[in-house]
């Protein structure tokens, strides 16, 4: 991490993951997030690969593990507590366990992103913006309507049941249907949020 000028909060500068399968990582990147490895390659016992998406993302396999509690056991069951939990749109804490960018969505940009992940059987969990003490500009959410509300931030589950967090560019809302978004709670994430996430601390 490095810190914000001015106490504004910190910046990561990379975010790093095992995988049981990297190929399987790649593809994920490139069909739903049209992001290419900036890197790959082997290392004596495994694989790896990167990707820059505001901050370096590597995820690391290391074959022929032993034992019961392997890399692929424990994405395994990372996964099925999301897609439980999702299912009975509920939120797997395990999906506080993620990377966060700002993204700025082209017109429908959102919607084809929602549709790749309904291909794979994944559902992203986007939350509306709200207006609280302490949460600064980012707040400042424009009204939308009756049926409608400004996209705040998205959830976006990844292959191993790790999350990307995708904070929409306000200054280009993105309004959808009130009945897809959750209301994200102010008082969840810590003070360090506050330069990412538009967040107050508990």
């Amino acid at each position: 991490y490095q810190r914000r000028a001015h106490g504004a909060g910190i910046v990561p500068l990379h975010w790093s993951r095992t995988a049981r399968d990297v190929s399987a990582v790649v593809d994920f990147y490139k069909d739903v997030l049209d992001i290419e490895p900036s890197a790959q390659g082997t290392f004596e016992g495994g694989r790896y690969v990167a990707f820059e998406h505001g901050l370096q993302v590597q995820y690391w396999q290391r074959d022929h593990q032993k034992g019961g509690h392997t890399t692929q056991w424990f994405e395994e069951q990372l996964e099925a507590v999301s897609n439980k939990a999702l299912s009975y749109s509920c939120w797997p804490i395990w999906g506080d366990n993620h990377y966060t960018v700002q993204t700025t969505f082209s017109e429908g940009g959102y919607e084809r992103l929602a549709e790749r992940l309904r291909r794979r059987g994944v559902s992203s969990v986007p939350f509306q913006g709200v207006t609280a003490p302490g949460i600064g500009a980012a707040a400042a959410f424009a009204e939308g309507t009756t049926e409608s509300a400004q996209l705040f931030t998205v959830y976006i589950p990844l292959p191993g049941g790790w999350y990307l967090e995708a904070i929409a560019d306000q200054q280009n809302p993105v309004y959808l249907s009130k009945a897809g978004l959750r209301s994200w709670d102010p008082q969840y994430c810590y003070t360090d949020c506050v330069g990412l996430a538009g967040a107050a601390a508990p």
